[in-house]
């Protein structure tokens, strides 16, 4: 058989692409109801292929394999299977971190060097963490600001989920760096990142695939500036990742995922869009290695999320939560401030 050509999606409303189109033979669909599944070539030489009224009663996911007999134009159904028969929809669970104390956070003079480690206090949090944390063995996936301070947090906080037996790799997001252009809240060239943990205990313990040329940019026209605009874009994106990252692992186990994420304490009031106990001098409500749990919303609110309610109630104080109202005025007028 020769090599096959790419398809192009066509998706009624009530189907839901599961993959995106590629090759014939691996094109995935989840669809519900009676529908009607189109598939159109980019070639126009190829006529369009349907499928009529399939009828399930849950959402599984069917293969489409199609061949090409290259004997004429045309495309033909070799096979039509069900992979799956359950519905995907358990919720992914995002544990967000705030880093440990690094040292620019004993004082203001400190605020000029560039992407600082963690101090002696530092390290221990995150043993003090490591230890009292009671969901590490759920975790999934590990997944960081690309800065130092919050790789070496990660590494710290999670010792036991990056060796064997689990031997999970910390995935650096540069979407969730700090909000300020201060020194120490911009990060190190790539090259840098790799000589720092690519080689020694660390190495191969972090993923800096996604962490490119310009990411610790932060001019006025970078999409990394600390304009709010651009952080509330940031802090989608990450979003966005977060739930994707999820629903891959959903659909590839069959298992919830549960995500820690450790980033920073301006940056936590964006991604999660709670401002509740935001202090303007600290520039955060959260303390060093303060974490916290987020589940996505559902509906129109897909994108945003939700502290679970075992997380409100460990947290729960004097404070008042802020109204929708006061949090989009706090997103307003405070986007960059350092933490």
């Amino acid at each position: 058989m020769g090599m096959l050509p790419t398809l192009g999606g066509v998706y009624p409303e009530h189907c839901r692409p599961v993959t995106p189109p590629c090759a014939l033979s691996a094109f995935k669909v989840a669809t519900t109801g009676a529908t009607k599944y189109e598939l159109t070539t980019q070639l126009e030489s190829f006529p369009k292929i349907s499928l009529l009224n399939v009828h399930i009663s849950r959402i599984p996911i069917f293969r489409l394999s199609l061949t090409n007999t290259f004997k004429a134009p045309i495309l033909t159904i070799a096979e039509l299977k069900p992979l799956a028969s359950r519905s995907f929809n358990m919720p992914t669970t995002i544990y967000f971190v705030r880093h440990a104390q690094g040292f620019h956070n004993l004082n203001a003079a400190n605020h000029s060097i560039p992407d600082p480690l963690l101090t002696k206090h530092g390290e221990n949090q995150c043993a003090a963490l490591a230890a009292s944390f009671p969901h590490t063995e759920r975790i999934t996936h590990l997944v960081a600001s690309p800065l130092r301070r919050t790789i070496l947090t990660a590494l710290l906080s999670f010792p036991s989920l990056v060796e064997p037996p689990k031997s999970l790799k910390i995935i650096a997001v540069p979407e969730l760096q700090e909000t300020s252009d201060l020194p120490c809240d911009t990060g190190s060239a790539p090259e840098v990142l790799e000589h720092d943990f690519g080689v020694g205990q660390y190495a191969g313990k972090v993923d800096f695939s996604r962490v490119g040329e310009g990411w610790n940019h932060k001019s006025g026209l970078s999409p990394w500036s600390p304009a709010p605009e651009k952080v509330e874009a940031r802090a989608a994106v990450s979003r966005r990742f977060l739930r994707e990252l999820g629903q891959e692992y959903e659909e590839r186990t069959g298992e919830a995922a549960h995500i820690a994420v450790v980033t920073h304490g301006g940056f936590l009031h964006f991604a999660t869009g709670d401002w509740t106990g935001y202090n303007k001098v600290k520039g955060t409500g959260w303390e060093n290695t303060e974490w916290r749990s987020y589940v996505f919303g559902e509906g129109e609110k897909k994108e945003s999320l939700e502290e679970t309610g075992e997380s409100c109630k460990r947290r729960a104080g004097s404070e008042i939560p802020l109204t929708a109202d006061e949090e989009r005025e706090f997103n307003a007028v405070i986007g960059g401030q350092k933490e």
